[in-house]
């Protein structure tokens, strides 16, 4: 089998197993392999090592993406656990409460309950879809 082959066939075969970062950094290890005379051995563990290290990444990236929610309450949650006092709230809610305090001009006693946390955890944090004066309150 020629090299050329044997490199397509190579390809197909880290395709079917699922080996895309292998799959990547194959040419340019093998060639930086065969420059440096790494032992085979080496060789095939920095690919590895690679491909564990990016399916780990990738996981937490997943895991971050389907959990935003929880992330939020876990965030406060770890600031409690340290010894600092968190609040945890939407932006909704906290929109609301400070648009309706400052309609009622009781701003100054409802801010503290947002300023004196040492964490505020603000989530759901939308672009659209709240009042005229949410920038003003909210910032």
């Amino acid at each position: 089998m020629t090299d050329a082959a044997l490199a397509l066939d190579l390809d197909g075969l880290l395709r079917r197993l699922h080996l895309p970062t292998v799959r990547r950094l194959y040419p340019e290890l093998a060639h930086r392999a065969e420059g440096e005379s790494l032992a085979f051995r080496e060789f095939l563990a920095v690919l590895m090592a690679e491909e564990v290290a990016h399916r780990a990444q990738t996981r937490i990236q997943r895991c971050v993406h389907r959990g935003r929610r929880t992330m939020a309450i876990a965030i406060a949650y770890r600031a409690i656990q340290n010894g600092f006092d968190a609040l945890f709230t939407t932006a909704t809610a906290l929109i609301e409460d400070l648009s309706a305090a400052t309609r009622e001009d009781k701003l100054r006693p409802v801010l503290p309950t947002y300023t004196h946390p040492a964490v505020l955890v603000i989530d759901e944090v939308r672009y659209l879809g709240y009042g005229p004066d949410a920038a003003n309150v909210l910032f």
